[in-house]
């Protein structure tokens, strides 16, 4: 069994403990170092960054009361918080030990040690320590996407009457901790949405938790959601925290909570009311605290007659609904989005010359747009790839194959029919792929294998 990694330093002034410890030490860490005096401290750690420091509680002869292995636990706590410290102090002094816990300490250790005991205390603190050092640089990455998308200027783009009155409501709405149901059709910008209203509250530094409901299998429900202990199930070869945990103080964001299973949801239900969680393989309670934010592309209440969803989980979740229009009932916005986009892919492709030509964006209004933004963002990306000159063209845009739509066929090849019925079936259902399959009487994997037949992107 090789050593584990990680650099131990052990503060005591009775040399035969010093060696003691560092010969047991040395036996089962990558590094393991003795100083006589807790005065050499500083600048060792400015040196070499030990991960745990093993500290004797008193240094002067005769002392017991433990004042200084005190100032040196403050020391430690407000000058490098990442390092885990364990104090060591004599069978007598229990005392001392527990206070120093109260102060900081992760553990301690009572002279004369069991060696087992010793090994697995420093083992614990390391592991501590990665964890604080993960959690620290998961943190620093959460505030760093923050700044970069709030450093940007108009996240939500458009203009409409409609768009202004959702900006109206954000301003009421984001400052305070209400629960936000977000509904809208598929690539509306219902993501962008829960985004934007995490980076105007009041937790925007925090953690922000995307959770997409419709590819969660049922099986790993709980295991993602609450999370899970070592061994709770075959395969769980290490403890992992839940999304509601890694969403503590910040915002939890639930994507497409219609497609929920109703046995699923008196469990989500209940967690969202107690604010509380167990881990899969223990009992012991974890409290949680965040900003919830819902969304869904289905009629909730509907579905809530249906018996298809819960009516007390959909009170618990609507505090405040906000509802984002498809595109082709705000064409105002098509427009500006498009140079909004166009902004964004010229730039990423170095086409910085590009224009649209006039037939072009006469094409993009009239379109319908069954993929909503999502669609027009891929068209626009794809346009500014095949444009060859500095002006996008109507045939740069590829949207032949919905322009038959509502008029009569011109053709009667049975390969073009088909896809334009799957065309038509992804438009009526709003891009969603199960009913559309419903729709033309084939199954959703059949339906998927055709989209790549007939080279339809999915939307």
């Amino acid at each position: 069994m090789g050593k584990i990694k990680g650099h131990v330093v052990i503060v005591e002034d009775d040399n035969a403990i010093r060696i003691s410890a560092q010969m047991l030490l040395n036996q089962h860490f990558s590094r393991a170092s003795v100083l006589d005096s807790p005065e050499k401290l500083p600048n060792y750690i400015k040196v070499y960054n030990p991960d745990v420091v093993v500290l004797d509680m008193n240094f002067s002869p005769g002392k017991t009361d433990g004042k200084e292995g005190f100032k040196w636990l403050t020391y430690l706590n407000e000058s490098h918080p990442q390092i885990i410290v364990c104090v060591i102090t004599a069978f007598g002094e229990v005392e001392l030990a527990v206070r120093a816990l109260r102060n900081g300490a992760f553990d301690f250790i009572i002279k004369p040690w069991e060696n087992q005991k010793f090994i697995a205390t420093l083992s614990a603190g390391i592991l501590f320590r990665e964890s604080k050092t993960r959690i620290h640089q998961l943190k620093k990455t959460q505030k760093e996407l923050n700044k970069h998308y709030l450093g940007s200027k108009d996240h939500l783009v458009g203009e409409s009457e409609q768009m202004q009155e959702i900006r109206k409501m954000l301003k009421k709405v984001a400052p305070t901790p209400a629960d936000v149901l977000i509904t809208g059709d598929n690539g509306s910008g219902k993501g962008l949405l829960a985004k934007e209203i995490h980076c105007l509250s009041p937790v925007a530094d925090k953690a922000f938790v995307h959770v997409d409901l419709s590819s969660l299998p049922e099986t790993l429900f709980e295991s993602e959601l609450f999370g899970h202990e070592k061994g709770a199930f075959t395969g769980a070869n290490e403890a992992r925290p839940g999304r509601f945990e890694l969403a503590h103080g910040g915002t939890l964001f639930l994507d497409e909570i219609g497609n929920l299973p109703v046995h699923l949801q008196s469990k989500l239900l209940v967690a969202l009311q107690e604010r509380k969680i167990s881990r899969l393989g223990t009992t012991e309670e974890i409290r949680v605290d965040f900003r919830l934010i819902t969304a869904t592309n289905q009629d909730l209440f509907k579905m809530v007659d249906e018996e298809s969803f819960r009516q007390d989980l959909l009170y618990r979740i609507n505090t405040i609904e906000i509802h984002i229009p498809s595109l082709r009932h705000r064409p105002d916005d098509i427009s500006i989005l498009c140079k909004h986009f166009l902004d964004i892919y010229s730039k990423k492709y170095r086409k910085p010359e590009l224009g649209i030509e006039d037939p072009a964006m006469h094409a993009l209004k009239k379109y319908t747009w069954p993929g909503n933004i999502r669609e027009l963002m891929h068209t626009m990306e794809r346009a500014v790839i095949l444009c060859e000159e500095n002006t996008i063209k109507t045939e740069d845009l590829s949207l032949r194959g919905h322009e038959q739509k509502g008029s009569e066929l011109k053709s009667l090849n049975l390969n073009e029919l088909e896809r334009m019925a799957m065309l038509e079936a992804i438009e009526r259902s709003n891009g969603n792929i199960t009913k559309a399959a419903e729709m033309i009487g084939i199954s959703r994997v059949s339906f998927y294998r055709n989209l790549k037949k007939h080279g339809i992107k999915q939307i």
